[in-house]
């Protein structure tokens, strides 16, 4: 039983993220038989060149960065399914397939929405990140106040007024910088709202600018989740903003006006889980179930990719073109002798939606489970 779970374990590692070996030929015919193996050679069958093949594959132009609730995302996981197929894993998804369909519910700003600070005209999401689709509206003074000090804040009347001032701040040791910059976000602007501002508006600092750029673009997509999910409620409070590095200049500027109309959109789309299993052979531990989860989808492409030190690398190329490369990493759970049972998830959190979705309608028996390790 070691050798087949270490053959199913091998086959996923390098299969279930990346996707198994492209073979035209194996896509048409029947999945092999599964063969007996050895440890040893079971981790020889895991091949670089495999693995790279399938990257490229599957991070390359053709499905276009695999964007949740987008075609791309379905036609990688067609392209999955077809290699988890080949290699002999058994379907277990509805109707005897290896697909598990499901809603995803999606909240966002509407094109609609606009903002501006006197003179500029600001794309929302785009030249200011508003972190949370919000219903909102408001015509305030704007008042800048540095950093927002104690002694900076005692001079000024932030009652009624949109506060404008600048991120500041460093981490603890075992905060990262981004969850670091959301939560200064968060609980500064419930602060200065609490003592009478109208809204608050942050600019970043060099720091901030890294995960301005990095990150800036999924804000204009949205929040997904299941529907009901808290996270993709509608909400109408007034939104945290985060101005780029080059707006600290002219937000000092006396005398401007924020306007603020913002409007949200809250809709569903079909996705899909990719389900699959390897009976177990142990008498006993076969009924047991070891799950394997990864996410094929990943956030597109939105913004130019850097040359690589070679100088070969895309940094031009319209956004249907930039390679986008699997955000994600392959984990186990050792349980030798258990049926393992893969699952690949769409999308964003797959370790709680593949969790979610299965659950209501379990494709592995749900007593006794072995853990869910899923990469984040």
């Amino acid at each position: 039983m070691k050798a087949l779970f270490n053959l199913a374990t091998g086959l996923l590692l390098s299969g279930l993220c990346l996707a198994a070996p492209l073979a035209a030929s194996a896509q048409k015919k029947p999945a092999p038989a599964a063969r007996k193996t050895t440890p040893a050679n079971a981790e020889a069958a895991i091949r670089e060149s495999d693995i790279k093949r399938d990257l490229y594959a599957l991070g390359g132009d053709h499905f276009r960065g695999r964007e949740g609730g987008t075609l791309d995302e379905l036609k990688a996981s067609v392209w999955l399914a077809e290699q988890i197929r080949a290699i002999g894993l058994q379907p277990a998804g509805d109707d005897g397939t290896y697909f598990q369909w499901f809603h995803i519910q999606r909240t966002r700003l509407t094109r609609a929405s606009k903002l501006s600070i006197g003179t500029h005209q600001l794309k929302p999401n785009q030249d200011a990140l508003i972190f949370a689709p919000t219903n909102y509206a408001l015509t305030a003074p704007l008042l800048y106040v540095g950093t927002g000090t104690a002694a900076e804040l005692a001079k000024v009347d932030i009652n009624g007024k949109a506060v404008a001032l600048l991120f500041s701040g460093n981490p603890t040791a075992d905060m990262s910088f981004r969850r670091y910059l959301s939560q200064v976000l968060r609980d500064r602007s419930a602060e200065l709202m609490k003592a009478g501002a109208a809204a608050v508006v942050f600019v970043a600092d060099p720091r901030a600018q890294v995960v301005y750029e990095h990150w800036g673009h999924t804000y204009e997509r949205g929040r997904y989740g299941l529907p009901g999910d808290p996270n993709v409620k509608v909400i109408d409070t007034a939104p945290i903003m985060l101005l780029p590095e080059s707006a600290k200049d002219w937000v000092q500027q006396a005398g401007q006006q924020l306007v603020v109309d913002l409007k949200a959109e809250t809709f569903q789309y079909p996705s899909v889980n990719i389900v699959a299993k390897v009976p177990g052979t142990d008498a006993q531990l076969k009924k047991e179930n070891v799950l394997f989860s990864t996410h094929q989808d990943t956030t597109a492409c939105a913004r130019p990719w850097p040359a690589t030190p070679s100088g070969t690398g895309p940094t031009t190329t319209p956004p249907a073109a930039r390679p986008c490369w699997p955000s994600c990493g392959p984990s186990s759970s050792s349980r030798p002798g258990a049926r393992p049972c893969s699952c690949t998830t769409a999308p964003k959190s797959a370790a709680c939606w593949a969790r979610a979705t299965i659950r209501p309608r379990p494709r592995c028996p749900k007593s006794p489970s072995w853990p869910c390790s899923t990469p984040r």
